[in-house]
């Protein structure tokens, strides 16, 4: 951890399992000493005062992040959310950009710890004038790209992807995380239109199972069930 923050200087620390962004903490080292922020307190500590936290930490598993200041100038923290989904020939496809904002946390953006929504454009507007719709539009292409390639990396198959993704303040985009089980519950009818040409695609394929082996017909089958 101490040489992740003499390299970054911040980091941010979370639950590999995820967990609804609880349990994360951010690190920012100034000389000697390391400021601590959970979203309970902030403390500043030493190295073994940083030691004496990290032994209480009740995570088993963590990833540690370089820290990229993506916050309003109010300071708070903000990302935005990439909810992609495949559609009907079986491709990833955007269902919608929304930023989640940090209101009543200002360690975390995530709606469920205290998280406001605001829509994008709304936020890119504020934030970079006349160069939101550049970064709006580099937004769109990565939903295109990232997406596939993060499927190549698994034998089975991801019906839907929600992608985290942080704005520094020159505009720069960074991966955070990427979720497969992403909630839809703030983009319930786009969502619900992907649903439905995803379930069409499933479907059409079982139309061809006669040319394929028992395994790849009950395979077919089971994902056509797991879906629906």
């Amino acid at each position: 951890m101490k040489s992740f923050l003499d390299e970054y200087s911040g980091v941010i620390v979370k639950p590999g399992n995820g967990a609804q962004a609880v349990g994360i903490v951010k690190m920012t080292q100034q000389q000697e000493t390391i400021t601590v922020q959970t979203d309970e307190e902030t403390q500043t500590v030493t190295a073994s005062g940083l030691e004496a936290f990290l032994s209480d930490y009740t995570h088993n598993n963590y990833v540690v992040q370089p820290y990229i200041e993506t916050t309003t100038p109010d300071g708070m923290p903000f990302h935005v959310r990439m909810l992609v989904r495949k559609n009907e020939v079986g491709d990833f496809e955007l269902v919608k950009n929304y930023v989640e904002i940090g209101i009543l946390n200002h360690v975390v953006s995530n709606m469920h710890q205290g998280g406001g929504l605001i829509w994008l454009p709304t936020l890119l507007k504020g934030l970079f004038g006349s160069r939101g719709p550049k970064i709006e539009a580099e937004l769109t292409r990565m939903s295109t790209t990232l997406p596939q390639a993060f499927q190549r990396h698994y034998q089975d198959w991801i019906s839907a992807l929600g992608i985290d993704i942080a704005i520094d303040k020159q505009g720069h985009l960074w991966v955070m995380e990427v979720n497969a089980g992403p909630g839809h519950e703030y983009v319930k009818l786009e969502d619900a239109e992907l649903r439905v040409k995803a379930y069409y695609y499933l479907v059409s394929q079982t139309s061809a199972t006669d040319r394929f082996s028992n395994a790849s017909r009950y395979r077919v089958a089971h994902d056509v069930q797991r879906y629906l």
